[in-house]
């Protein structure tokens, strides 16, 4: 994460989503969120006379977003106080440079 790459950016930014989870006006976000979270459960529960594939994964697009929004000060906050370590690689291709080293060592 280029915005916090040294462990004063991570502190300051925990602390700033913390603050920002405690303020008022974050707490009547995730009010309104939890209501439009509400009704987006409701409407895919219940279906409707326009129920087709494609208004259905709509549904669960703003479902998924409005829960995204929702926990990101305390997904950020894990994060950054997770301890710092060898990023995981997800990649099953061999990099060039892994590749060579691969191929050297034969």
């Amino acid at each position: 994460m280029s915005l916090f790459e040294s462990d004063k950016d991570k502190q300051l930014g925990v602390s700033s989503f913390t603050n920002l989870m405690n303020s008022p006006g974050w707490k009547l976000i995730v009010e309104i969120l939890d209501e439009n979270i509400s009704i987006v459960t409701k409407q895919i529960l219940s279906g409707s006379d326009e129920e087709n594939q494609v208004n259905m994964d709509r549904l669960r697009d703003k479902l998924r977003v409005y829960e995204e929004v929702k926990d990101t000060p305390k997904l950020m906050i894990k994060a950054l106080e997770a301890p710092s370590s060898n990023p995981v690689k997800i990649d099953p291709y061999q990099t060039v440079e892994e590749l060579k080293k691969e191929r050297n060592k034969s």
